[in-house]
């Protein structure tokens, strides 16, 4: 069989065995690359057994990773951080010093075709002496590669055939959907949830998944392999926590690994700073992107193993692309085909330099990148050769990630941001003293005009009666257009959003409420002001309540003060965000200079009349 060039010489081990075998794919790689990476459920599939691991910290950074093996044959091993080029090949070796075998390196290899790709699966074992040698081969020959061939076989059928694959077999998924305990979970789940699409979908997740990713199931990732509205499934979980089917975790991230390095089933359980071993880091949580949310199927509906079957896998890292050894004074050159984004090459071995890469077709054509260069660097799309090259007199590891790994992921940014998580989980709050950054949020203030003048003109019952429905009109829709309220202050309204552009469309919606509420009345009885600012802020708990504090939320209240009434005044730093132009098209924006109480100097506001 031909090698492939990429794959480099080095991992050829001398005294080998080596088992080859071609699996046939007749979909595009870009379709599979996420199934056939997944060693941690490939290992499981094919039936190698649970590994126990250990980090150690390295002198040189990053750590160094030892893995056991129980059972007869008990093993113990170095494992070298997994290699790969995504969409092209992987490669992982693993050094023993306990057992029966001495090196293992195994590598799958892409090679395309027309209509899909080849996958090579290429296996080198060294054995710890020659008697076991007949032993492995029998092993490896009529047990462990016949089920690499039935797991790769099933992968691809699957894809030919437009299916959603399950890493159970057809068989026991069929058995599973026939139990008395997934059809309660049918009746359970319609109890509060009347999408069939997302009752069914749900179910069938929760009885064939693997343990590990109901140990941390995403709803982004899921609602896009089932075909359903984000939100809708993250509503559903909420609710189905609320009625015990699952328990929610706020899991915090490595900033580098993306690895769950710490994690509590309450807000007030986040520690202030965390340390990732894989990393060899410390570092401390973050709303925006450090702060994961996920959830966990409870275990009186299905118990689960935490076991681990392969630690170093791509898809536990999806949002790194590449990941090379660079033995000490070496170069190596892989070649990727980037598309539009951010990328960034870095290094844990070399903390001082990192490349930030901004990939776009309007940028100039280049086709050769060097690493380690500090900087920042715009490219044009397309195949790229990369250069990596080690000054260092010891191995380092080179990461490429693309910067869009927050795509599948639910910060606690954005749940904390939705109307219907306030509703349901009011009592989630920081413990006392605790203030966690969020880097970019969107604090909104309203207000009524003249509200003691309506109090004194139309009588306390009435008035309370319409304030109340202006009330139900600001947080009806905050849940609808992706935000939620803090708290009301006498008349106002503090909420919160994750960006602009939902804050205006926000804006806009309750302005045409507000005015419908008037015309039912034939007279204009509430005028609203909305005033807004975007910025960082402080999460932390005030009064038992989840809230915020900071410059951006003093600015956020006094841009409102600058409102007339039935008007919108914005922020500089709101204007400019990138969308709310298009937006505001059609809109009569006035730029106004004016000076905020508690602020020096003048501002640069926008008023928006609708």
């Amino acid at each position: 069989m031909e090698k492939n060039s990429f794959l480099p010489k080095t991992q050829l081990l001398p005294n080998a065995m080596i088992l080859m075998r071609s699996y046939s794919f007749h979909s595009p790689v870009e379709e599979c690359w996420d199934l056939i990476s997944h060693t941690e459920n490939i290992n499981r599939a094919v039936g190698l057994s649970e590994v126990q691991y250990r980090e150690e910290p390295s002198l040189n950074g990053g750590s160094v990773l030892f893995g056991r093996v129980g059972g007869p044959l008990e093993s113990e091993y170095r494992e070298h951080p997994f290699e790969w080029v995504e969409y092209q090949y992987l490669s992982v070796l693993r050094e023993y010093s306990k057992g029966p075998l001495k090196k293992v390196l195994f590598a799958i290899e892409v090679r395309k075709k027309p209509g899909g790709f080849d996958l090579d699966l290429i296996l080198q074992i060294v054995p710890a002496s020659l008697f076991v040698k007949p032993a492995i081969w029998y092993e490896m020959q009529f047990n462990t590669l016949p089920n690499f061939k039935k797991v790769y076989e099933r992968i691809a059928e699957s894809k030919r055939e437009g299916e959603i694959f399950h890493w159970e077999e057809k068989k026991l998924r069929s058995l599973n959907k026939n139990s008395d305990l997934f059809k309660r979970l049918i009746i359970g789940f319609s109890e509060f949830e009347k999408n069939k699409s997302i009752i069914e979908g749900v179910a069938d997740f929760v009885f064939h998944a693997p343990d590990r990713e109901l140990l941390k199931i995403k709803p982004i990732k899921l609602s896009r392999e089932l075909g359903i509205d984000s939100k809708e499934l993250l509503v559903f979980f909420l609710k189905g926590t609320r009625k015990g089917f699952f328990n929610l975790n706020w899991d915090i991230l490595c900033p580098y690994c993306r690895g769950v390095k710490s994690s509590s089933h309450s807000l007030s359980g986040l520690k202030d700073r965390v340390h990732c071993p894989s990393c060899n880091i410390d570092y401390g949580p973050d709303f925006d992107k450090s702060v994961e949310v996920s959830f966990v199927i409870h275990p009186n509906i299905r118990e689960l193993s935490e076991g681990m079957y392969c630690i170093g896998s791509p898809m536990n890292s999806p949002h790194i692309r590449a990941q090379q050894r660079i033995p000490p004074g070496e170069e190596r050159s892989i070649e990727m085909n980037l598309k539009d984004g951010f990328y960034k090459i870095y290094s844990l071995n070399l903390p001082e330099v990192s490349l930030q890469i901004e990939v776009d077709e309007s940028f100039p054509r280049r086709k050769e990148i060097y690493f380690p260069t500090e900087g920042n660097l715009q490219i044009c799309r397309g195949k790229h050769h990369i250069y990596l090259k080690n000054p260092k007199e010891y191995e380092i590891l080179v990461r490429i990630e693309r910067a869009d790994w927050l795509k599948d992921v639910v910060t606690a940014n954005m749940l904390t941001t939705m109307q219907e998580f306030r509703d349901l989980f009011s009592s989630e709050v920081l413990r006392p003293g605790q203030e966690i950054s969020i880097q970019n949020l969107c604090i909104l203030f309203t207000d009524l005009k003249g509200s003691t003048e309506f109090y004194n003109s139309k009588g306390d019952a009435f008035a309370f009666r319409l304030v109340g429905q202006h009330f139900d009109i600001l947080i009806k829709n905050a849940s609808l257009h992706g935000g939620a309220i803090v708290k009301t202050i006498g008349d106002a309204v503090m909420a919160v959003f994750l960006n602009p552009l939902s804050a205006l469309n926000y804006s806009f919606q309750v302005l045409r409420d507000i005015k419908e509420l008037n015309n039912n009345l034939d007279e204009k009885l509430i005028e609203i002001k909305i005033g807004m600012h975007t910025g960082p802020v402080l999460a932390v708990n005030l009064n038992d309540r989840l809230d915020y504090f900071g410059t951006t939320v003093n600015r956020a209240a006094r841009i409102e003060g600058q409102c007339n009434g039935s008007d919108i005044v914005i922020s500089k730093e709101t204007y400019e965000f990138p969308g709310v132009n298009s937006i505001l098209e059609g809109k009569e924006v006035e730029k106004i200079n004016s000076s905020l109480k508690g602020f020096s100097g003048t501002e640069i506001l926008y008023r928006i009349l609708p």
